[in-house]
């Protein structure tokens, strides 16, 4: 402290202090949504729209990927949280500051045969759940401006197992189990647009 200590003490009388109050900057937070590479326009109210295709192609709605009232600002180490929603068809990947969220929203959830849960052989099983939105919370990184990314991907075709089902007794001769489809038939595919 040295001179500055001396100074402090010619300023103030005794028993009197100074309140130093500070005011950390801000860092500004971006948000970007690509279709398949490609950025969609940020509308005026700072949401970000898109139009959806629904699996039944029939109709196309407006969904909001980004909504106008998601954070704008948050200050270094500052916690942060932004909901993102996207149409059914697609597959999105979340990254905050370049960096991945391991929710990736419109994954499939993977299916399983499961003699456990049934002996009988009559139960498929489900891991994973279906997401067309979720909230996102992450922390600021020291720095610049943060960014935050939706990566969607256009992803109309699904594939489903027929040897799963092959095995069910429902397709089988229910004498030896043989399965009553054809070794051929390996699976099927759903195009959804």
């Amino acid at each position: 402290m040295g001179g500055k200590a001396k100074l402090v003490s010619k300023v103030l009388k005794e028993g009197e202090t100074i309140e130093l109050r500070y005011t950390e900057t801000p860092l500004n937070i971006s948000y970007t949504v690509t279709v398949d590479g490609v950025p969609l326009q940020v509308n005026e109210d700072g949401s970000i729209v898109m139009k959806g295709i629904p699996y039944s192609g029939s109709t196309i709605q407006n969904v909001t990927v980004i909504s106008a009232g998601r954070p704008h600002a948050v200050v270094t180490n500052g916690e942060v949280s932004f909901e993102v929603e996207i149409p059914r068809g697609y597959t999105a990947t979340v990254s905050v500051n370049d960096t991945p969220d391991s929710v990736k929203l419109g994954a499939s959830p993977k299916y399983k045969f499961d003699c456990n849960v049934d002996p009988d052989g009559n139960t498929i099983v489900k891991s994973g759940e279906y997401l067309t939105s979720h909230t996102y919370i992450a922390n600021a990184t020291a720095g610049g401006e943060q960014s935050v990314t939706v990566a969607l991907t256009t992803d109309n075709m699904h594939t489903f197992s027929a040897d799963l089902i092959g095995k069910m007794k429902y397709f089988t001769d229910n004498k030896g189990g043989t399965a009553l489809l054809s070794p051929i038939w390996t699976g099927w595919s759903l195009n959804t647009s």
